[in-house]
């Protein structure tokens, strides 16, 4: 009676909790595994791209920085969120650039808006690369590149 109704009670509280683990098999690990896979996708493009600088919003950019073991810097455009200082850190040299985003449109958008051209490349499902078509660009500065990302990500 009583123990039987316990263990099936602690059974299924197991059962639920267990679900949402990332069990081989489950929806939950293959959605893992397919970001996982979309990470090495985008730093190994960025390595054969020679790109050393990428820059986006904070959730696309900043985890290149640990992806890459810091091969490559990323700069994200709110400032506020650059926890390890990459910015001020790195040199105002020319760099090869891409800029990351989660949506092709939006990096076409983003990309016309601040004035430059290039190809897009789609890396995940939600993994986009722009890589501008003059690499490095034609910029007096790397602050200048920033700053016209910027102004095209925050304006209207």
């Amino acid at each position: 009676g009583g123990a039987a109704i316990g263990a099936l009670a602690v059974g299924l509280l197991l059962v639920f909790n267990v679900s949402g683990y990332f069990l081989p098999g489950s929806a939950a690990r293959r959605r893992w595994e397919e970001g996982r896979d979309a990470d090495a996708r985008l730093v190994a493009f960025l390595d054969e791209q020679g790109i050393d600088v990428v820059c986006g919003d904070y959730w696309s950019s900043y985890p290149v920085n640990f992806l890459s073991k810091e091969k490559v810097r990323a700069v994200p455009f709110e400032r506020d969120v650059d926890f390890y200082g990459y910015e001020p850190a790195m040199p105002d040299i020319p760099h090869r650039w891409a800029v990351v985003g989660h949506s092709y449109e939006g990096l076409e958008r983003l990309a016309a808006r601040a004035g430059f051209s290039g190809a897009i490349a789609k890396l995940g499902e939600e993994q986009f690369a722009f890589v501008p078509e003059e690499n490095p660009p034609n910029t007096p500065t790397t602050n200048e590149l920033l700053r016209r990302f910027r102004d095209a990500f925050f304006s209207p």
